[in-house]
């Protein structure tokens, strides 16, 4: 998969986070809603930097890395409870498998532990990183 195809499918995958926490009524639905947009934006900033589209920036990929990591770990916390919404776009298989779905979020919380010191650095890791994001989607997403 190419730096593009992977950047346009984390696009894809979360390019309708604004649209779906309109009429949110279930608190928790809307923190782990909230967690994955936060995910998106830490990946925009590796994926911008990625195509050129931002200067490369050790401490803004850092933080990026950091955010995801953080992110994940969180979101292993905000999934345990099978808490629904009409407008949640989770699966039941998520409560139905919560280990593989744990372990897809703690690979994807190791992954964003790399430290890569150039821009170069980053293409592989993009790939990596979309490629765990679309594992869990297609596995636990509407």
């Amino acid at each position: 998969m190419t730096v593009q195809q992977t950047a346009f499918l984390i696009l894809l995958l979360t390019g309708t986070a604004a649209l779906a926490h309109q009429g949110v009524k279930n608190a928790a639905v809307l923190a782990r809603m909230d967690g994955m947009k936060a995910m998106k934006e830490h990946l925009d900033v590796i994926g911008e930097t990625t195509k050129g589209k931002r200067p490369f920036d050790q401490n803004a990929i850092s933080r990026a890395l950091k955010g995801l990591d953080h992110e994940s770990h969180r979101a292993i916390d905000l999934f345990r409870a099978p808490e629904q919404d009409p407008k949640s776009e989770s699966l039941p298989a998520i409560w139905q498998d919560y280990g593989d779905f744990t372990n897809r979020l703690q690979k994807q919380a190791d992954l964003a532990r790399a430290r890569p010191t150039s821009p170069a650095g980053l293409r592989p890791l993009l790939v990596d990183l979309g490629t765990s994001c679309k594992s869990c989607h297609d596995q636990y997403r509407k």
